[in-house]
């Protein structure tokens, strides 16, 4: 599935850009990265009433300022200076990275918001965000769940994806990319290693939930009036029988 990005700016964008980036750079060098490379790592964690997704995107400044013109509007753009880049950046991939989140519940399709977003920069820029989708999965009965994630498929970059579930869930079966292919250089990914690393699959129940102490209560309360109108009614019988047989 394709990014919905906004058609590229014309030339001047570009070299505004171009001399932002130029500006003194952070003086960390830890761990950086090449120019045009998305990392991620994604962690989707199901609940009894959404999905939530934390998404990590770590790439080089430069490529925040480069791509900047194909996430915001012309007039945005002009207002845009060295301290705003990155926050620019971090709004401006929020709704794309959202929409290239493909998941269902069986087969109902689940739209992701993005609750919350953050970013921090050292010698690289990371870009922190969390996506819901809420559902509604019926109690006692068997679910299944599909995740995908389609952003940067045309880029350079390392994808780490793993599901897991609260205890309100009983995961019956998972399939994510295991340590052997997460390990896996991308030089070295074999056919299909490229969709198993962006995939995530869980068969899951959701278990009737216990009932509260009123409830409980209540059901008591049925129970007992149930049981006294069955035996005044047995001893009506046998008073009514009793009656004809004296007769």
């Amino acid at each position: 599935m394709q990014r919905n990005t906004v058609p590229s700016r014309n030339r001047h964008l570009f070299v505004l850009l171009l001399a932002l980036a130029w500006l003194p750079a952070p003086a960390l060098r830890a761990h950086p990265l090449p120019q045009k490379v998305y990392d991620r790592t994604i962690v989707v964690r199901l609940t009894a009433d959404s999905v939530v997704i934390d998404y990590h995107l770590e790439v080089d400044p430069l490529t925040a300022y480069t791509d900047l013109a194909d996430l915001v509007s012309r007039d945005e753009i002009g207002g845009i200076t060295r301290e705003s880049v990155y926050q620019a950046f971090l709004d401006g991939e929020a709704p794309l990275i959202a929409n290239n989140l493909i998941a269902r519940l069986d087969t109902n399709v689940l739209d992701f918001v993005c609750k919350e977003r953050r970013y921090a920069l050292t010698d690289h820029l990371r870009c922190e965000y969390r996506f819901e989708a809420a559902w509604r999965p019926a109690p006692d009965a068997k679910h299944s769940f599909t995740f995908h994630e389609a952003n940067f498929d045309q880029e350079r970059g390392t994808v780490r994806l793993s599901l897991d579930a609260s205890p309100a869930l009983n995961l019956l079966a998972v399939t994510q990319p295991d340590e052997a292919l997460l390990a896996r250089a991308s030089i070295d990914l074999r056919e299909g290693d490229e969709e198993r690393l962006r995939t995530a699959r869980a068969t899951f129940e959701l278990p009737q939930p216990a009932p509260g102490p009123r409830q409980t209560l209540r059901d008591l309360l049925l129970f007992v009036g149930l049981s006294l109108g069955l035996v005044f009614g047995l001893a009506a019988v046998v008073k009514w029988s009793l009656k004809r047989m004296l007769r």
